[in-house]
């Protein structure tokens, strides 16, 4: 499936094709402010890492208040925010960042 946007910034109008794209609600997100994400985001990123050999990929998250704790992020890879996302961190969530630590 391929995603096409178009907007504009400043005069310029701007389009991309992502055909490795989904939408956080493929992964089961809900953006009402209390639905924890975490494993959403997790899993759609683990999907679309995928695709880092063919021209990579992109997560988009529509409008709403996303819940999540920490997750990783992949080479190749385009993180598209709606304009009107809301990401809500909670502590409680917080996995820890694996490999992300430099001990010493």
């Amino acid at each position: 499936m391929c995603l096409r946007f178009r907007f504009s910034l400043n005069t310029d109008l701007c389009a991309f094709v992502f055909c490795h794209g989904v939408s956080l609600m493929d992964f089961g997100g809900v953006g009402d402010g209390t639905t924890s994400n975490t494993r959403a985001f997790q899993t759609a990123v683990d999907h679309l890492s995928e695709f880092e050999s063919d021209g990579g990929s992109m997560l988009f998250v529509p409008s709403g208040k996303w819940l999540t704790g920490s997750f990783n992020l992949t080479s190749h890879f385009t993180f598209f925010l709606h304009k009107d996302v809301v990401l809500l961190a909670s502590q409680g969530m917080m996995a820890p960042l694996m490999g992300r630590v430099n001990p010493g």
